[in-house]
C-alpha cells in the first residue's frame, strides 16, 4: 500500500537526509541511501561486523539520536555508540527494517551482491573438485548462514558439522531445513574454543575467515584452534594458502584532499591534525590507474602449517616504480588459494584491479609523497602485529625510504 511505502522510506529517515521521495521497498530506500547520501547499511552491517542485536541496536540508534551521516561514517571499530542494550527498544513501532532488515542483510543481495567473487569462489573450489569431500567429514567455522556447509554437502560430504557463536545460526537452522539437509549437516552454537564437536576427528575445514588487509578481526586464530584439535592427520584446510601484497600509489589530488589540506584550511595552519588522520589506515576501493608499482608479496600464508605467532611478522620488501610521479601512499591486499589435493585450482583476489568485494583494499597515506622514477626500486620494510589493547584490531608500521610510519586498522 501507498502508506506501507512512505513507512518504508520513513523507517530511514535520519540516514536519508530527505524525505520528499516515496520508495518502493526497503531494497530501494537503502540503495537510494546510498547513491544519494553516502550511506552504505550493507557496508556498515561489514564493518562492525555487526549480528542480529548488533543490526537492531544500529538501526534505532539511527532513530533515537538524529545521528547525522557524518558522524555514522565516521564510527570507529572501538566501542559501538549503539552497544547499549536501551537500543534494543524499537524507535518506530512495526519498525520495516526491524522486521524484514536482517533477513534482507543477512540472506539477500545487499551483502552477497558484493560477495559474488567470494561466495563465487567457494562454491566452484567445491564443486569443482567433488572428490575432495565425497564421503568426508567436513567442519565450517564460523558458518552464518550456513552457505558454505550446503555446498560442501552438495559436493559429497558425508556430514558437516557448522559452529557459530552468533545469533544468526538459528536463521541457519531454518536454510538447511528447508533445503532438506538436516541429515547430513549439524549445526552448533558457540565459540569453536569453547564447545565439544560430536566428533573426534574431521577430515577438511573450511571457513571465510579473512578480514581487512586479510588479518584484521580475523578468525583464523579459531580456525588454526579447530585445525590443531580435531583435523585428522592427512586433513585439509580450504582455503589452504592466502598471501598479502604491497604496492605503491601515486594520487596528488587525493593526498592534497586528506593531508596537504591541513595546511591551509581558509587560510589557518592545522597542521597538526595530520598526526591524527595519518595513522589510521583507510579501507576503500583504489582507482587501479592510481597503482605506480609491481606488487611484492609480503606475506605468504599456509593455512594447514602456520602458527598463531607467525601472523605477527616483519618483512623487507622492494616496489618496482612503473611511473615517474609521486609515491603518496602504499595499498594492501590479499589473494585466497584453494589449491592442495586440488584438480581444478581456485583463487579470488582483492586487487585494485580485480572485481570489487566487501574486504576493498588497505590504503596507507604518507605524510609527505615520495618522488619515484620509471624503473627504480623503492625500498621498505613492514611490521604487522596486534594492538594488544585491542586484539581485533593491527597496528603496521611501514618504513619506505626510510620514512616510518605506525597504522592503526581498527
Amino acid at each position: 500500500s501507498e502508506f506501507e511505502e512512505q513507512r518504508v522510506c520513513f523507517a530511514l529517515k535520519y540516514m536519508c537526509l530527505t524525505l520528499n521521495r516515496t520508495l518502493t521497498s526497503v531494497s530501494e530506500t537503502v540503495q537510494h541511501c546510498k547513491a544519494d547520501h553516502g550511506v552504505d547499511i550493507p557496508d556498515l552491517v561489514q564493518k562492525h561486523r555487526l549480528d542480529d542485536y548488533g543490526y537492531i541496536k544500529m538501526i534505532n540508534y539511527i532513530r533515537t539520536t538524529k545521528v547525522s551521516t557524518e558522524s555514522l561514517l565516521l564510527t570507529s571499530n572501538g566501542p559501538l555508540p549503539w552497544d547499549s542494550d536501551e537500543y534494543m527498544k524499537p524507535a518506530l513501532p512495526d519498525d520495516p527494517l526491524l522486521q524484514i532488515g536482517m533477513r534482507i542483510i543477512n540472506f539477500g543481495c545487499l551483502v552477497f551482491r558484493q560477495d559474488k567473487v567470494r561466495t563465487e569462489s567457494y562454491r566452484d573450489f567445491m564443486y569443482r573438485n567433488m572428490e575432495v569431500f565425497k564421503g568426508k567429514v567436513v567442519l565450517d567455522v564460523g558458518c552464518g548462514t550456513g552457505i558454505l556447509s550446503m555446498f560442501a554437502a552438495k559436493a559429497g560430504a558425508r556430514k558437516v558439522i557448522a559452529v557459530d557463536q552468533s545469533e544468526i545460526i538459528y536463521q541457519a537452522m531454518d536454510i538447511v531445513r528447508s533445503n532438506k539437509l538436516e541429515d547430513t549437516i549439524t549445526l552448533i552454537k558457540g565459540r569453536i574454543e569453547e564447545i565439544d564437536l560430536p566428533v573426534e576427528k574431521v577430515d577438511i575445514i573450511i571457513s571465510e575467515w579473512m578480514g581487512y588487509f586479510l588479518l584484521f578481526e580475523s578468525m583464523l586464530d579459531s580456525v588454526l584452534y579447530a585445525r590443531d584439535r580435531y583435523l585428522a592427520e592427512d586433513g585439509l584446510v580450504y582455503p589452504d594458502r592466502c598471501s598479502i601484497s604491497l604496492a605503491a600509489v601515486g594520487d596528488t589530488q587525493k593526498h592534497s584532499d586528506r593531508i596537504a589540506f591541513w595546511d591551509d584550511v581558509y587560510g589557518f595552519k592545522m597542521s597538526c591534525m595530520k598526526k591524527a588522520v595519518i595513522p589510521e589506515a583507510v579501507v576503500e576501493m583504489l582507482k587501479p590507474e592510481t597503482v605506480i608499482s609491481e606488487a611484492a608479496v609480503v606475506k605468504t600464508i599456509d593455512c594447514g602449517s602456520v602458527t598463531v605467532s607467525e601472523l605477527e611478522f616483519t618483512v623487507d620488501f622492494s616496489l618496482k616504480i612503473t611511473a615517474s610521479t609521486f609515491c603518496t601512499a602504499i595499498v594492501g591486499y590479499f589473494d585466497i588459494f584453494f589449491d592442495k589435493s586440488c584438480g581444478n585450482k581456485v583463487m579470488f583476489s582483492t586487487a585494485p584491479d580485480c572485481t570489487k568485494t566487501h574486504w576493498k583494499q588497505a590504503v596507507f597515506l604518507l605524510e609527505s609523497p615520495i618522488p619515484v622514477k620509471t624503473g627504480e626500486e623503492l625500498p621498505g620494510q613492514i611490521t604487522v602485529h596486534k594492538n594488544r589493547k585491542d586484539p581485533r584490531a593491527l597496528l603496521i608500521t611501514l618504513d619506505i625510504a626510510g620514512r616510518k610510519q605506525t597504522y592503526s586498522l581498527q
